[in-house]
């Protein structure tokens, strides 16, 4: 009998790491924080996310950090491709102030692509599929394929991949 419930207390301890798992919650705090470093703006603010993330929410815990990458240029898409869970992030409008006459990409411009690196730095040109400010994020087109991606605009008709 002994060895009979030493198997099942075995099974059993097998099992606790796996339940507590299943019931952890993605950290939210986290997740804003990633989102305001990404941005380089606070929730709220011209720029940054629109609110914060709703804390009902009760995602469960992405075993890696979840992904985060521009949705066009007014949204983030934040995903835990492993659980399957996903959200977008609306992003706050610059302002007015920075409306089209501040505008240093606009759709269907040629663009400088810029990619950078401890022991690179590459370019390319790229087509853009939006309209962008100085810091803000745009949806580009590049190579013959057509293969989109996003970007920062980092000045009139140049923009950089890397983050």
């Amino acid at each position: 009998m002994t060895m009979v419930r030493m198997t099942l207390a075995a099974l059993l301890l097998n099992l606790v790491p796996s339940v507590a798992l299943a019931d952890a919650i993605e950290d939210l705090d986290r997740l804003d924080s990633r989102i305001e470093v990404l941005t380089g703006a606070a929730p709220g603010q011209p720029g940054g996310a629109i609110t914060p993330l709703d804390r009902r929410l009760k995602l469960a815990a992405c075993q890696q950090p979840a992904t985060i990458e521009w949705a066009g240029s007014d949204a983030l898409a934040v995903r835990c491709p492993s659980i399957g869970w996903r959200l977008r992030v609306a992003i706050a409008p610059i302002g007015a102030a920075q409306g089209k006459a501040m505008l240093s990409v606009h759709r269907g411009d040629t663009v400088e692509v810029s990619v950078s690196g401890d022991a690179y730095d590459v370019t390319a040109t790229g087509i853009a599929l939006d309209d962008g400010a100085e810091g803000s994020s745009i949806r580009l087109k590049i190579g013959a394929a057509g293969t989109q991606t996003s970007a920062i605009v980092t000045g009139p008709g140049t923009v950089s991949l890397s983050r």
